[in-house]
């Protein structure tokens, strides 16, 4: 009987045997059967023969499934190892800023749950103050396509801090669409080991300030000291009169000092105007020359018709006056050459990062004032340096200089750049934005207190009526009640606002004048002012303080004001003013 072994119909004898045979060897024959090998016809041996191959084939397939599987297993642990459990957080973002994917570092550094982060806008994870920074890069980001670094603050959900290095790139999903995908570094440490230097380096500068503070008051209370007990040992004819005015000048050195203190803090009073730096250069050449040794040359390079900037010209004279005399300084008893230029430039991005950090200065036009030596240079240590305080290449206590010019330039919006090698000179760039165009208008309002003209003694007058002085030091009202009623006044005082304000509630028909100090206990000069004009439109003020910053916010607009009177004070600047004051009330 023979079989068809590759047929439709096969014998059931056949599957029996492939049932129950060792499809390693041949098939065990049925019973009454022939056991012999050779009963068998060829084709079931080729049958027997076919399957042993397959057998043999599967089994290798099924080797390398398991060993593929095995695979696949170690190929998702290294993912879950290289993604989820990677140092940095991995972010990708949707154009609108929802998570669609993260790891759980990123997750961990929120203190959140991954899955209840996705597809919730990764801007609630930003502090509210950085969020604008965030919005910018990824303006910058999907315009451009240029890589993004930057560092924000993220709020965990405890509402903890933690700062973040940022790094993102453009990319675009399976659909085709753009997403971001960023990494999060965790920096908080870093920030609070450099606040922790910061503040380190915070406490040295301010202690060399207090030195140099204390060397150079020191000189000037010696001298003030010294001449006021030889005024009263020394009776020659002229001696006191040239003792005193020793002093006097001690007095205003210590003035200026204490002017300088409040530019390098970012404080004190000042008012810009429009200014035509080039002429302001060419008016003060002449000062400038005579500060400087025989051996300095200096050489004007000035733009004509440059535009107006906006900023405070006494201070830009104190800057180009500090940087004129390190130049002078640092060219040495041989002598140099200095150069003092004026442009109209471009205030690049790069300009930016090439400026000394802390400065407001934005991108755009602005005019620029250069001064170059020719004298020795500084090396990069020396140049880290050369804003803090009192520092000096030559000896302790030299002064607030560049200290000072970096306050005037913060408040002045502008920028400084400094460019210096050893042995090939220095160039200081100060950086000034243009004033943007005056509007037409039918009348521009007046500005707040604007201090008298200079002090002339023909302005004084015998005065009449009461003044009111109001200052919590008494020596100061000793002293403003000596220089009034020596002029004629009438004087009346009082030690804070309060008592200022029911003085002038009680004798207000008779006080022509106020002089009133700004920082004062209980009640400052601001309110006090504030509330005399609303009972007395017409009352006259005159404030005095040696430091203004913020604290006449909130005084009215309206009203006659009287002027400002800048501690300390001279005699004559105080007549003058009333004077001044006065004449204005009473035309």
């Amino acid at each position: 009987m023979s079989y068809s072994p590759m047929g439709p119909h096969k014998d059931h004898r056949m599957v029996d045997r492939r049932k129950r045979g060792n499809w390693r060897g041949w098939p065990e024959p049925l019973a009454g059967e022939p056991s012999d090998v050779q009963a068998w016809s060829g084709d079931t041996r080729a049958l027997v023969q076919e399957l042993q191959v397959h057998q043999i084939e599967l089994e290798t397939q099924n080797e390398e499934l398991r060993a593929t599987h095995l695979d696949l297993e170690r190929s998702r642990e290294d993912y879950f190892d290289l993604y989820d459990l990677a140092p940095v957080g991995y972010l990708t973002l949707s154009e609108r800023s929802l998570i669609l994917e993260l790891n759980l570092t990123a997750a961990a550094l929120v203190g959140a749950v991954r899955d209840k982060l996705l597809r919730s806008p990764f801007t609630q994870l930003i502090h509210p103050e950085d969020q604008s920074l965030y919005y910018k890069k990824r303006k910058l980001l999907f315009e451009q396509g240029a890589p993004q670094i930057f560092e924000l603050r993220l709020l965990t959900a405890s509402g903890a801090v933690v700062w973040a290095n940022v790094q993102t790139t453009l990319a675009r999903d399976r659909a085709g669409e753009p997403v971001l995908r960023a990494t999060l570094g965790n920096i908080t440490e870093r920030k609070k080991t450099e606040a922790a230097l910061f503040h380190a380096q915070k406490l040295e500068s301010l202690g060399v300030l207090a030195g140099g503070i204390a060397h150079d008051f020191n000189n000037l209370l010696t001298t003030m000291l010294g001449n006021i007990e030889l005024c009263a040992l020394d009776d020659s004819e002229g001696s006191q009169e040239r003792h005193l005015g020793v002093a006097r000048e001690c007095v205003l050195r210590a003035a200026g000092l204490c002017r300088q203190l409040l530019t390098y803090a970012g404080g004190g009073r000042f008012h810009r105007t429009p200014v035509r730096l080039s002429d302001l250069v060419q008016s003060y050449l002449g000062f400038m020359k005579i500060s400087l040794p025989k051996g300095v040359v200096i050489r004007l390079d000035l733009e004509p018709g440059l535009p107006e900037i906006e900023a405070d010209a006494g201070q830009i004279e104190q800057a180009l006056m500090n940087l004129v005399t390190n130049a002078a300084e640092s060219c040495g008893p041989q002598g140099g050459t200095l150069q003092i230029r004026t442009r109209l430039r471009t205030f690049t991005p790069a300009d930016q990062s090439a400026a000394v950090p802390g400065m407001p200065l934005e991108p755009g036009p602005c005019v620029v004032v250069e001064v170059e030596d020719t004298g020795a240079g500084m090396d990069p240590a020396t140049l880290k340096k050369i804003f803090d305080p009192f520092f000096t290449t030559k000896f302790v206590g030299r002064g607030l200089g560049l200290a000072a010019l970096q306050g005037i330039m913060q408040v002045n919006l502008g920028a400084v750049q400094v460019c210096s090698r050893p042995g090939q000179g220095t160039c200081f760039s100060l950086w000034f934005p243009v004033a943007p165009p005056v509007q037409p208008v039918e009348e521009l309002p007046a500005a707040p207190m604007p201090r008298p003209e200079a002090p002339r003694p023909e302005a004084a007058i015998q005065g009449e009526g009461t003044v009111l002085v109001v200052d919590d030091e008494e020596q100061v009202r000793m002293v403003l009640t000596l220089f009034l009623r020596r002029q004629g006044f009438e004087v009346l005082e009082a030690r804070d606002g309060e008592e200022g304000l029911a003085a002038y509630r009680q004798c207000g028909d008779r006080i022509r004048l106020v002089l009133m100090d700004v920082t004062m206990p209980r009640m400052g000069g601001a309110e006090a002012a504030r509330k005399i004009l609303e009972d007395f439109p017409q009352a006259r003020i005159i404030f005095m303080s040696g430091y203004v910053q913020d604290s006449l916010e909130g005084l009215p607009d309206t009203g006659p004001m009287g002027g400002f009177l800048r501690k300390p004070f001279l005699h004559s600047e105080v007549v003058a003013l009333v004077a001044h004051s006065l004449a204005q009330a009473d035309p």
